[in-house]
C-alpha cells in the first residue's frame, strides 16, 4: 500500500487538494477526493469526526469491497499491452505525417493499420493514390523473388 499522509492536516501540508465529497462508482459510498501533488486522484473514506484534522485517513479503495479484483489475467494483460502498441503506432504514423506533411501515411502491421492524411484530402485522390502504392509495392516484391 502506498505510503499516504496519515491525517487530513498532514495531506494539506503535503499540498494534497482537497476536491470535494464525491460518490464511489464501484460501491456508491460518500467518500473524500483528493487531488495528489502528482496530479492524480484518491478517495479517502470519510472521517468519523470532520472537525478533527488529525483523525487518520484511510484510503478507500484500500476496503472498497466490490473493488478487490482478482489479477488480471494474461488475455487482459495483453488486451490492454496491444491497445498501447496501437496507440503507439498511430502516435507514429501521425509524427511522420506532421514532420513531412504527405498527402497519406498507411502502415500496415500483422494486426492492424494505422493512417493519417492532409485534411482536404479528396477521398478519390486518397484511393488513387493508395491503389498506386500498392502497385508498386506489388512489383517491388514480385521482382525482389
Amino acid at each position: 500500500m502506498a505510503n499516504f499522509p496519515i491525517h487530513r492536516d498532514a495531506m494539506r501540508r503535503a499540498r494534497y487538494e482537497f476536491i470535494g465529497i464525491v460518490r464511489c462508482a464501484t460501491c456508491n459510498a460518500e467518500v473524500e477526493k483528493w487531488k495528489t501533488t502528482h496530479g492524480r486522484f484518491i478517495l479517502f473514506n470519510l472521517p468519523q469526526n470532520p472537525v478533527n484534522q488529525f483523525e487518520s485517513t484511510v484510503a478507500h479503495y484500500s476496503v472498497c469491497k466490490p473493488a478487490k479484483r482478482e489479477p488480471r489475467t494474461e488475455s487482459r494483460r495483453s488486451e490492454v499491452q496491444t491497445k498501447e502498441r496501437q496507440g503507439g503506432r498511430q502516435s507514429a504514423v501521425e509524427e511522420l505525417q506532421a514532420c513531412f506533411n504527405p498527402q497519406l501515411v498507411i502502415m500496415v502491421f500483422d494486426d492492424s493499420v494505422h493512417f493519417a492524411y492532409r485534411r482536404g484530402l479528396p477521398p478519390e485522390d486518397a484511393r488513387n493514390e493508395i491503389i498506386s502504392a500498392a502497385n508498386a509495392v506489388r512489383q517491388h516484391l514480385q521482382e525482389g523473388k
